[in-house]
Order: C-alpha cells, then structure tokens, then sequence
C-alpha cells in the first residue's frame, strides 16, 4: 500500500494528533516544574555538585589527552598544566595538600 499525502492527512485527523503542540500533563510534566528542581536542589549538597562538575572537567581532559597523545609531549604538557592550575588555586586562597 502507497501512502499518499492525503492519506498521511487522513490518519492523523483519525488519530487526532495536534502537530506543533507541547502538551503538558499535571502528573507526568514532559519539562521539569520549579518545584521539582527545587526538591532535587536541597537533597544535594555544594559538594556535591562541585564533585560533579570537577568530575565532567576530568572526563574533558582526558579526552583532550587521548586526542592529543600521538601528537604532543602529553605528559609535559600536563605537567606545566598542573603546575599553572596549583599556582593559580594558591593565589585563589585554595590550600592544596
């Protein structure tokens, strides 16, 4: 069976599909209300969080050490890094053991 463009029109009005429409339901909302995120927000701690986005930096850099380990003297490049990134967290007031 060929589906013509009449035909694709004719299904959805049978199935009464409204294209172009977000709906929204009040026990499954398709977007996150501010209540929800609200109630996400204080089971996490600032630690937490903070462990969270110093563990997406990890994953960027040794992604960027992968694309740069054929090419680079990587481990002197992430040497002089390391030594830039103390300086800069010491001068911040950051204690580093």
């Amino acid at each position: 069976m060929k589906l013509t463009k009449s035909k694709l029109k004719e299904i959805i009005n049978e199935v009464k599909i409204d294209l172009g429409r977000v709906r929204t339901y009040k026990d499954n909302p398709p977007f996150k209300t501010d209540k929800q995120i609200k109630e996400v927000d204080k089971w996490e701690s600032p630690d937490i969080k903070l462990y969270k986005e110093l563990g997406k930096m990890t994953n960027k850099i040794f992604t960027l050490v992968g694309r740069y380990a054929h090419k680079a003297d990587v481990g002197k490049a992430i040497h002089t890094w390391m030594e830039m990134l103390h300086t800069r967290l010491k001068k911040q007031g950051i204690k580093i053991k």
